[in-house]
Parts: C-alpha cells; structure tokens; sequence
C-alpha cells in the first residue's frame, strides 16, 4: 500500500494531495527524513521507523506555517512543499 493512502485513508491527513498517481506532479510530496519523496508511489512498509512529515506537521503552536498560509501559484500546498525541500 503507498504511503498516500495510509496517511489520508487511515491517518485522515489529507493536505497531502492525489494528482498523477506516478510520481510526476508532485501533489503527494512528503518529507521522510528531511528528504521530499512522492507519498503515491513509496511502500508505506520501506518509511517503518522514519520520520515522515506532510503539509500539517509545519504548523508550529498552532500558528501556520508561512507555506501553510500562502499555498502556492499550483494551489497544491504539498507541490510547494516540493520546492521548498529541494
């Protein structure tokens, strides 16, 4: 199962986005370890024990994040998400 649907179907965390399902648009961008991966197309068993953070772990005290706040030109957070990582 990819990672998209654990965090959106089980985990109900759904500022990650489904756009291509192949990894091209980046809309399911994630951090795992710090690193900016396609959520759609990693097995959720190969991030067992990583630290993974989506779109709703940038919020700090309940304060949104800069690119929480702003969006982007794409109005898909987790594309800006993306940019912002590499």
């Amino acid at each position: 199962m990819p990672l998209l649907w654990v965090l959106r179907d089980l985990l109900n965390l759904t500022g990650t986005k489904f756009g291509c399902g192949v990894a091209a648009c980046g809309a399911c961008t994630v951090r795992v370890q710090g690193q900016a991966v396609r959520s759609c197309v990693v097995p959720v068993g190969s991030v067992a024990g990583k630290p993974v953070q989506t779109i709703e772990g940038l919020a700090t005290r309940g304060k949104p994040h800069p690119l929480q706040a702003a969006g982007s030109p794409s109005r898909c957070p987790s594309a800006a998400i993306a940019r912002a990582a590499c």
